[in-house]
């Protein structure tokens, strides 16, 4: 248990320095960045699950992400997975954000239930994505800080539960 918890606390300590030397959590490419700041909204939000309350947001990526760094940089929080997925509300990147370090039965808690149509994994495990509440229905895995421009249509705006590993 105490191995999980100090591989867990290196890669937030990797995503601390990510964020820091970035400004953002990652760089998209020049085709996606101009599709993400198309879909973009002025009522966009973008949220991480790291603070005391359930989510936190702001109404950018780049002030949500310096949260997240501040918050890693001086050990608020406790290391509380092996990685973490960035979701998104739109395909290509685009729309509201969503960073997710634990799992969620149940994604309509934090206002993210069917809302889901790309995202961004930062972790070396394989977890799951559910179109049910509570690990229910089709899955759809993820692993090894791939990204993923769009779920498909079948799953589009219909994941209801998150397993991260």
């Amino acid at each position: 248990m105490l191995t999980r918890h100090v591989g867990r606390a290196m890669v937030h300590a990797l995503l601390a320095l990510a964020i820091c030397a970035s400004g953002t959590v990652a760089a998209p490419g020049a085709s996606l960045e101009r599709d993400r700041l198309a879909n973009r909204s002025d009522t966009d939000q973008h949220c991480h699950d790291l603070g005391e309350s359930t989510l936190t947001c702001f109404s950018n990526e780049v002030e949500r992400d310096a949260d997240v760094a501040a918050l890693l940089a001086d050990e608020v929080m406790v290391a509380s997975s092996s990685g973490y997925v960035v979701a998104y509300s739109n395909a290509s990147y685009g729309g509201s954000s969503v960073v997710l370090t634990q799992d969620y039965g149940h994604l309509g808690h934090i206002g993210w239930e069917d809302k889901i149509s790309s995202y961004k994994v930062y972790t070396p495990l394989t977890g799951y994505f559910f179109e049910h509440t509570w690990y229910g229905g089709r899955a759809q895995s993820f692993c090894c800080y791939t990204h993923v421009s769009y779920v498909g249509d079948a799953l589009n705006n219909r994941f209801s539960s998150f397993d991260l590993p």
